[in-house]
């Protein structure tokens, strides 16, 4: 826009001087026509061809009238020069017209760029997001399912181990031993058996006192031919054998509550030993270490701390 109004400028002002100079040049040879009059004039008088007073005053009217006319036509140049100046020309507006073009267009390219930095921008963090994802999840057809942990390990393990859900007569009991005895025998029977199998349960291995084991009890022989519908007359004795310092004794867990319990601890007292156990019916922990002194002291009536079998030995009950 400066370039264009700079350029305008200059051309007024040439076409100012220009016309000065037409002004100069006329009024030049209106002087130099009055001169020639005069010089007529005197010529005119040496040769008795006189202009007369009136001639005269006409020429010289004729002269100041054309003299007046030239300002008049300076100043309306001026004019001219100045509208023209204030005016911009079509070759500035032209060029003004494509700056502001080039410089829309300028701005249009660089809003398009912002855009396109903007839209990449996203893509990125859309890119990392899912790339992070398949990082953090891995597929499912390459990752294989970890093993379940062992519920069993670091614990002795009593009887066959099976699984009991494909089984319904095979039951699964941790064990706790407080008795402050080894035990080295188990064995368990229904009262619909005679007597306690031959084998012991715990084969090879001795259990410490102070330490867990877990029995897989398969009860499909100590059931029978028992019906269902008798369950609430359906008893589980336990006969342990224990050993301390060389001596042994056994002991005889009556009532076991074999359908009722996962848990079970056993403990010894001065007579005989009991259990507690958390019930699965209830949820309560119980004990029967009152039922079992019961039973030591019937037993005692009748056997005289005898070996047994149904009996609670009590202290002093060693054999073998």
């Amino acid at each position: 826009m400066n370039k264009s109004v700079s350029k305008s400028t200059v051309t007024s002002a040439q076409k100012k001087t220009h016309k000065g100079s037409r002004t100069i040049s006329t009024l030049l040879s209106l002087l130099l026509t009055a001169s020639l009059l005069c010089g007529c004039a005197a010529t005119a008088t040496s040769s008795s061809d006189v202009l007369t007073a009136a001639e005269q005053d006409a020429l010289f009217q004729e002269a100041e009238a054309v003299t007046a006319a030239e300002p008049s036509s300076v100043e309306a140049e001026s004019v001219e020069a100045s509208a023209e100046a204030e005016s911009p020309t079509e070759e500035a507006v032209t060029e003004e017209a494509a700056d502001d073009a080039e410089a829309a267009d300028d701005a249009e390219a660089a809003n398009d760029a912002a855009e396109e930095n903007t839209a990449l921008e996203n893509s990125t963090e859309e890119s990392s997001v899912e790339e992070s994802s398949v990082e953090e999840s891995p597929a499912e057809e390459s990752s294989e399912p970890e093993p379940e942990p062992d519920p069993d390990e670091g614990l002795l393990v009593i009887g066959t181990k099976a699984d009991t859900a494909e089984n319904p007569n095979l039951f699964r009991i941790v064990f706790t031993n407080d008795t402050g005895y080894t035990i080295y025998a188990l064995r368990i029977k229904s009262n619909q058996m005679d007597d306690y199998p031959e084998e012991s349960l715990l084969v090879d291995a001795e259990w410490e006192t102070g330490t867990q084991a877990v029995l897989y009890y398969d009860a499909t022989e100590a059931l029978g031919s028992f019906d269902s519908a008798d369950a609430d007359d359906l008893t589980f004795k336990i006969k342990i054998y224990l050993t301390k310092d060389g001596y042994n004794r056994d002991e005889t867990l009556h009532a076991f509550p074999l359908t009722d319990t996962e848990e079970v601890t056993i403990h010894m007292n001065s007579l005989c030993a009991y259990i507690e156990y958390l019930s699965l019916s209830t949820g309560e922990t119980k004990e029967n270490e009152q039922d079992e002194i019961n039973n030591y002291y019937y037993n005692q009536s009748l056997y005289g701390g005898g070996t047994q079998d149904d009996g609670c030995m009590g202290g002093g009950g060693f054999f073998y």
